[in-house]
């Protein structure tokens, strides 16, 4: 951050990057012959009313707040109550004069922006061979010239403020330039006691207070859903997408313990359910409760959106709660079918799709073969569907049930997953 000569130092590195590059050399534009006698100044419109000879002018004409800065505590400051800096936006006219001769001032003016289009940023060392009094090369954020764009109008307005003749002009905005407000903060010591230290039940009379990240209160931050599979003689877990019968449910979380006399369950919620359903938890941790849900769900449970949450119940006291995080239970189908040909290589495929948990009445479901989509009516653990027009050959199969699919994909922790080829329909 600088001191309170930030604004005036940044118009100063402007104004000699500038007038560097008028008097440089530059292969796209010969000198002119008089550039000795050409300067970059910082004066008010008006007072060129008169200009005869060669010049160019960074006129300073607004200066505002950056809103994204304001009321921030920069980096590295110790207290997160310190006073922020002022940061400031500088908004610049930048106009080229040229006599006598009008493409004079074009050819400064062309020369001008393109030195800033090719050097925006100021780095510390131009700030700092700007005012030797102001700091500003100190602070972190880098000083950046951006052109703007302001309509004919209100360069209109601009001109007629100052009764000059209009000139072509370019407007441009430098930022972010923060000001250190020099204003000394009190630093309190760190709070290690609440009331007396010597109180009538200890020396931690109330409550001590400790730096910890993790929330003493109990809360969950993942719901895993993992199935079991049997390889020769050997059984593992692997993780999916979606839960179906037989899933078991991890609950990861912290603070989940519960002390003696406590029950701690997992309530599983939905919109269809008439009351929730409870599990217990047959690993319990502080930090992970394990479930697993029912075999054979019967219309018990339903295929869709779940919530999951941790309930504490303690005799005598109301129940205590997690917050709740989502699961989607998705059907498992077992497919049976019948293929007729009904015409040049297409055949009329009448399907059989066993489901569990089974359908209840006023569920959205539909059936999915390939990318086709065939809603339906019907309920029940067994669900009957007509397909017209599939051609030969294989065909993937997924029941939709409330926007929940049954799962196609094998393993999906595997380096190259596979469809599932029991979901598959096969068309002679």
């Amino acid at each position: 951050m600088s001191n309170v000569l930030a604004i005036a130092a940044v118009t100063e590195a402007i104004r000699q990057r500038l007038e560097r590059a008028i008097h440089s050399p530059d292969l796209q534009d010969p000198s002119p012959s008089a550039k000795e006698s050409i300067f970059v100044t910082v004066k008010q419109p008006d007072e060129f009313k008169d200009m005869t000879a060669p010049a160019l002018n960074l006129f300073l004409y607004q200066v505002t707040t950056n809103p994204h800065l304001a009321n921030m505590v920069m980096p590295g400051s110790e207290s997160d109550v310190a006073f922020p800096p002022l940061a400031l936006k500088l908004h610049y006219l930048l106009t080229a004069y040229g006599g006598d001769a009008e493409l004079t001032s074009q050819r400064l003016l062309g020369r001008a922006i393109t030195t800033l289009h090719r050097n925006p940023i100021f780095s510390p060392e131009d700030l700092a061979g700007g005012i030797a009094e102001s700091d500003l090369a100190e602070q972190l954020d880098r000083v950046r010239v951006t052109p703007m764009a302001l309509s004919t109008e209100e360069l209109s307005r601009f001109w007629s403020t100052f009764g000059a003749p209009y000139r072509v002009s370019m407007a441009y905005e430098a930022s972010v330039v923060l000001i250190d407000p020099a204003r000394s903060e009190r630093a309190p010591l760190p709070v290690l006691t609440r009331g007396p230290v010597n109180g009538p039940v200890g020396p931690w009379s109330s409550s001590r207070v400790e730096a910890e990240l993790v929330p003493a209160a109990p809360g969950i931050a993942e719901v895993v859903i993992e199935e079991e599979e049997t390889i020769g003689a050997v059984t593992i877990r692997k993780r999916v997408p979606r839960a179906r019968p037989g899933a078991y449910i991890r609950v990861l979380g912290h603070a989940l313990g519960a002390g003696a006399g406590v029950d701690v369950s997992l309530i599983v919620d939905s919109a269809r359910l008439d009351a929730p359903h409870a599990l217990t938890p047959t690993k319990h941790t502080p930090t992970e409760l394990e479930a697993r849900l029912p075999l054979a769900p019967g219309n018990q449970w339903l295929a869709g959106l779940y919530s999951i949450a941790v309930v504490f119940s303690e005799p005598g006291l109301p129940d205590r709660s997690t917050a709740a995080l989502p699961f989607a239970l998705a059907p498992t189908i077992a497919l049976h079918h019948t293929s007729v040909l009904s015409g040049p290589d297409v055949y009329e495929v009448n399907l059989t799709v066993d489901v569990s948990p089974e359908i209840r009445q006023g569920q959205r479901i539909s059936l999915l073969i390939g990318d086709r989509e065939l809603p339906s009516l019907d309920s029940g653990s067994s669900l009957a569907f007509v397909v017209p027009n599939v051609a030969k050959g294989t065909h993937y199969v997924r029941l939709r049930v409330d926007g929940i699919d049954s799962l196609l994909v094998l393993d999906y922790g595997a380096s190259l997953p596979q469809f599932d080829p029991t979901q598959a329909l096969q068309v002679p």
